[in-house]
């Protein structure tokens, strides 16, 4: 993934070291990485859309799955090992389903939300400090 990338099947996903970069792991992945399989995995995960405020960290997520989301790199959304952090996924239809739940940062400085469901149509993700 590049925003400047030319390889044929590159995805056009503007990730650069100037901004934050999301990470994904979902079953279908490990079990490639698994069996030693590193063929075509989460290319079909973009982001967008993303607000890195002190106070919260909000992004579009589009996708088709129940995946982990690594958030890393943020810029003015400080994470600091073992805080704790609130999230909420709101996901888009008749529903109007929103997903909730909390992760502590890493000795490095990741937060992994762990079951974050991803449509293709987009659901917003937002994480503040708790």
């Amino acid at each position: 993934m590049s925003r400047t990338g030319t390889y044929p099947n590159v995805i056009r996903q503007d990730v650069g070291r100037d901004g934050s970069l999301l990470a994904f792991r979902y079953a279908r992945a490990v079990e490639l990485v698994g069996r030693g399989e590193m063929g075509e995995f989460n290319t079909q995960f973009r982001w967008r859309e993303v607000v890195d405020s002190p106070e919260r960290y909000e992004v579009t997520l589009h996708g088709d799955t129940v995946t982990d989301v690594a958030i890393r790199r943020t810029r003015k959304f400080k994470l600091a090992r073992g805080k704790h952090y609130a999230w909420s996924n709101v996901i888009p239809g008749a529903k109007g389903e929103t997903q909730t739940g909390e992760a502590i940062a890493s000795e490095d400085g990741l937060l992994v939300l762990t079951g974050v469901r991803t449509v293709a149509a987009g659901s917003r993700l937002t994480v503040t400090p708790k």
